[in-house]
């Protein structure tokens, strides 16, 4: 953004400190824009061509990160938030997955 482009905007905080608004003076719309937090760069909202994501540990969100910082692992990423990891769900698969195994051995196999 240009300087003389913020001497006719001012931000005001949102909720979350990764979260902000810009109102225009010239009478545009507000636009809500959010803060990478590995870039630290601010986006807007629906910004063309930014992904905006986050990562889920323990159930608790991180900060958006954008897709240039962590790009997808993916190659059939469409765009959108993603979910990288829940801890204490991959922890109730690999317990699910043992006791399949387990019951599999035990029933003796196909009749």
């Amino acid at each position: 953004m240009s300087q003389q482009e913020s001497e006719r905007a001012y931000v005001v905080p949102g909720a979350d400190p990764w979260d902000r608004v810009r109102h225009f003076t010239d009478g545009r719309d507000p636009v809500k824009e959010w803060q990478c937090s590995d870039c630290h760069t601010w986006y807007a909202d629906h910004a063309s061509g930014v992904t905006k994501s986050w990562e889920i540990r323990k159930g608790v969100w991180s900060q958006p990160f954008c897709g240039t910082c962590r790009p997808p692992k993916s190659p059939f990423f469409s765009g959108g938030p993603v979910i990288i990891g829940y801890g204490g769900f991959t922890e109730w698969i690999k317990q699910n997955a043992a006791e399949r195994r387990a019951k599999g051995l035990q029933g003796g196999g196909a009749e």
